[in-house]
């Protein structure tokens, strides 16, 4: 029970090999707010979920993919918000953990010119597991690594392509790195210094996603000619001390005409310690992606809109 006024912190372990995670808070009281902040392994705040009085009384997240990272993680449960006259809330938060041994994936092109996906997937646990199989390819992607000598500034011109719909930046810094600057400001800006985006690294990780407008990709009336610059500006602690610092980017290019891949079995059924292999086969002709680039998409276990496992996937 969670009286008001009050911040609980709860701690639970997220192991190695885990594909999936599934918050819920629930009340079976009718009346009373709570809210939770969650965070990960390394401090920082991943998302918040939360129940009100005249609302549903559970809230649910799920996390898959790369939101999956092993480690402990925090929960802080609050009733901050709470009036002095409101009686302890009996509230329940539950965390499942969805373990999957997936092996053995390989990619490729077929002589059609149609990607393939190959996977083995293991249940390592005594309940069934069962989820609908599927994949696409959702763009092309390339890594940047830099070293920054001197400058507390780094700029990386980029443009949208015919087809392009958007563009996602997943930057990061090394602890050691980060720790540099008071503060670090991250901006998107167009060609005539206008900003596309504007916000800053409140972490060491940052994401800047960029939807590309229609006249960037081929509108001669547009006011933007879909040029753009990504700017990193930071305000180093100690400016007289010399410096270097590094940056990690996956830029990552998400395209309109994408690819879908069926599977075999269309369906996923896993006894309890049993195996099973997929194959996936897209009907449609793989997209190319420029020199210097990759293309990436998904592996999918779905079980509904919201209860999927997500496995990023490479070509």
């Amino acid at each position: 029970k969670l009286p008001h006024d009050s911040l609980q912190r709860e701690f639970f372990a997220i192991p190695p090999g885990a594909k999936e995670v599934k918050i819920t808070l629930a009340s079976r009281d009718a009346k009373g707010d709570c809210s939770a902040s969650l965070f990960d392994n390394a401090g920082q705040e991943i998302s918040k979920l939360g129940i009100r009085s005249g609302s549903k009384r559970t809230s649910t997240l799920y996390f898959s993919g790369s939101q999956v990272t092993p480690g402990i993680w925090e929960a802080d449960l609050s009733r901050t918000m709470s009036s002095e006259d409101e009686r302890d809330l009996t509230v329940d938060f539950t965390v499942e953990i969805q373990p999957l041994d997936i092996e053995n994936v390989t990619t490729g092109i077929d002589n059609n010119g149609h990607a393939t996906i190959g996977a083995t997937i293991a249940n390592s646990t005594l309940l069934n597991y069962h989820a609908e199989p599927q994949a696409t390819i959702d763009g092309y992607e390339h890594t940047l690594d830099t070293l920054i000598m001197e400058s507390d500034v780094f700029t990386l011109p980029f443009a949208s392509r015919p087809g392009e719909r958007g563009i996602v930046f997943d930057i990061s810094l090394p602890s050691e790195d980060y720790d540099l600057f008071t503060d670090i400001a991250c901006q998107v800006l167009h060609s005539d210094s206008s900003t596309a985006f504007n916000s800053a690294f409140d972490y060491r990780k940052k994401i800047v996603p960029i939807v590309f407008d229609a006249q960037d990709n081929g509108d001669s009336s547009a006011s933007q000619n879909g040029n753009y610059m990504l700017s990193i500006r930071g305000g180093l602690a100690l400016p007289d001390h010399p410096h270097h610092w590094r940056l990690h980017i996956v830029e990552r290019h998400f395209i309109h005409q994408g690819a879908y891949l069926a599977a075999t079995p269309s369906q996923l059924m896993l006894p309890p310690y049993q195996s099973q292999e997929l194959e996936f086969v897209s009907n449609q002709t793989t997209p190319i992606a420029p020199v210097g680039y990759r293309l990436f998409g998904n592996m999918d276990l779905k079980k509904s809109d919201q209860d999927i496992i997500r496995i990023p996937i490479e070509w």
